[in-house]
């Protein structure tokens, strides 16, 4: 007849299966939130991709320019160029704000403004609009060439969520008993 465990090796016992709920809630975490970047990141460089590909040309007027300021945390701000335009596609007009798909802003308060620099209010500038949706437009339909580094991070960043989450599913995996475990 195998022993009764004792009151204390109940408590450790609990504990160490809240540890491991603690583990795997927070690799479940981690999932959601990386799930959630990866797919806006993906999403806004296969549209930017397909702007550089397939968008047309269109004259378009500019009504408003000017870099914004987004404060971030601890103190970091980006800087982002703003341009909104009118264009007409096919006698309809349109009006957008889109400047490109993926851009997350500058560090630099200089090269926002030198972007926007190019797009003065009132001048006739180059939009391009989705043939199929004119409504979807781009000011800059430039191919993407930073992604790999952000691919790096993200893969970085998923193969901390997968060690988490193996970590916190190996004891149930080896069928291992956590209020009997004795470590």
């Amino acid at each position: 007849m195998p022993p009764f465990n004792t009151h204390a090796q109940n408590q450790r016992g609990c504990f160490l299966q809240g540890i491991r709920w603690l583990y795997l809630f927070f690799a479940l975490l981690i999932f959601v939130v990386m799930s959630y970047l990866t797919f806006g990141f993906v999403k806004s460089y296969r549209d930017q991709v397909r702007a550089s590909r397939t968008f047309q040309p269109v004259p378009a007027r500019v009504l408003e320019s000017k870099v914004k300021r987004i404060s971030g945390d601890k103190g970091s701000d980006s800087f982002l160029p703003y341009v909104r335009y009118t264009y007409e596609v096919d006698g309809k007009r349109y009006e957008s704000d889109t400047f490109f798909f993926t851009g997350w802003g500058y560090n630099d308060y200089l090269e926002a403004k030198k972007k926007v620099d190019n797009y003065p209010v009132g001048a006739t500038v180059t939009a391009y609009y989705d043939p199929n949706a004119p409504e979807i437009t781009v000011l800059d339909n430039s191919f993407p060439t930073n992604a790999s580094f952000a691919f790096a991070i993200f893969g970085v960043f998923w193969s901390i969520a997968i060690v988490v989450f193996l970590y916190a599913i190996w004891p149930v995996v080896r069928g291992e008993k956590p209020a009997s475990r004795e470590e």
